[in-house]
């Protein structure tokens, strides 16, 4: 067997043996409505209120010091509307996957971070010699 084929045997090993977990639904939802030319705030509003704990995290979240708000928000429509799609969905995929990642234990995420770090390489390696390639031409 060539290096090659020994080397991708080996990734696919690791990354079959890491047990990532499927994208949560709220979240394919939500990066789809956002994708949309114009983006349906309400329907937001309700996939996210589908989800009591994201919703109580999400309103908490808003309130919290950081913000600085004289008045606090009381609903998942005023939350969405004081922060807006971009900043909505980077808090939503955040609390999400914080909570999907919890299940996972540090020797698995320490395989995943390991991972993940060899295919950012691999594929920065894979960018350069592309360019020089396209640049010689």
């Amino acid at each position: 067997m060539s290096d090659g084929g020994k080397f991708d045997k080996e990734y696919e090993k690791t990354v079959l043996g890491l047990g990532i977990p499927p994208c949560p639904k709220i979240l394919v939802d939500l990066a789809a409505e956002a994708r949309n030319g114009e983006p349906d705030m309400q329907r937001i509003e309700k996939f996210i209120s589908e989800d009591v704990g994201l919703s109580v995290a999400l309103i908490k979240t808003v309130n919290s010091p950081f913000y600085g708000l004289r008045n606090k928000v009381h609903s998942i429509m005023q939350a969405t509307h004081m922060l807006g799609l971009t900043q909505l969905s980077l808090i939503v995929t955040a609390m999400v996957l914080r909570d999907v990642l919890k299940g996972l234990s540090k020797v698995d995420m320490g395989r995943f971070w390991d991972a993940s770090t060899k295919v950012a390489i691999i594929s920065s390696y894979i960018a350069r010699q592309i360019a020089l390639h396209c640049l010689r031409k």
